[in-house]
């Protein structure tokens, strides 16, 4: 393998962790490319007054014009993300500043609108959400896909850094008894596959769910999420976050 400055390796095997973007993935598997999920998203940490904030409670609000969600952290900081529906790589969208925002969500109840004022321009981040639609392949001969590489997934059940987490650990336990490189990630495609396929596909239908825009679909939506009862909810994450080592 040729690296960017020119110095040139070689090693047994390949093991492609280089995020949802990867190049290895470009060069073995070109038809495979990030798909937009149709909303795009600000994000910011900031120490807003301590009236913004309820200790050790994450919120999130879904409404006709978007979701806003807010997470406490250390040091009286908080987390907050807004989406948006909007066509993919919007210039409008890009341009957005704290007071276009605060504007967007006007109508939602305290603090959001307020925090999203009260948080300086130069805090944002924005990007649109983009996942990986779930693949057949994360083996290829004597290279392995792992993490985002091989199953990016959007953020709506916060699992893209955790099944990377996992990858890390059954790849380490099936490389300590698979001396073959090819039957090794092979076992490893077959033991992960499953479990990111079902993550990517959860957390595409949540995010559609949060971010619809139809009155009437919003409404039986919300009759839906008012009735269901929270065992089915607990159950249907358990399978997510359960994982056997």
């Amino acid at each position: 393998m040729r690296l960017e400055d020119g110095n040139a390796i070689e090693g047994d095997a390949l093991i492609a962790a280089d995020g949802i973007h990867s190049v290895v993935r470009k060069k073995s598997l070109s038809t495979i490319n990030p798909r937009y999920s149709g909303y795009t998203c600000w994000r910011a940490v900031v120490k807003p007054p301590k009236e913004f904030v309820i200790p050790g409670e994450f919120t999130e609000t879904w409404g006709s014009k978007g979701r806003f969600g807010m997470a406490p952290l250390t040091n009286n900081q908080i987390y907050w993300f807004a989406c948006i529906n909007a066509p993919f790589q919007s210039k409008d969208m890009s341009a957005f500043t704290t007071n276009e925002l605060s504007h967007a969500f006007q109508d939602y109840h305290f603090p959001v609108p307020e925090l999203i004022k009260w948080t300086g321009d130069e805090k944002l981040i924005w990007n649109d959400i983009i996942d990986l639609k779930p693949t057949n392949r994360f083996a290829l001969d004597k290279i392995l896909l792992i993490g985002d590489a091989a199953h990016a997934t959007t953020p709506n059940i916060g699992q893209g850094a955790g099944q990377a987490i996992e990858d890390a650990i059954i790849l380490s336990k099936i490389l300590k008894y698979k001396k073959c490189r090819e039957e090794a990630f092979l076992e490893f495609e077959n033991l992960r596959m499953p479990k990111t396929k079902k993550v990517i596909n959860l957390s595409w239908r949540i995010g559609k769910v949060a971010q619809l825009d139809n009155p009437f679909q919003i409404k039986i939506r919300n009759a839906i999420m008012r009735r269901l009862p929270a065992k089915i909810q607990e159950n249907q994450l358990e399978s997510v976050f359960h994982t056997d080592f």
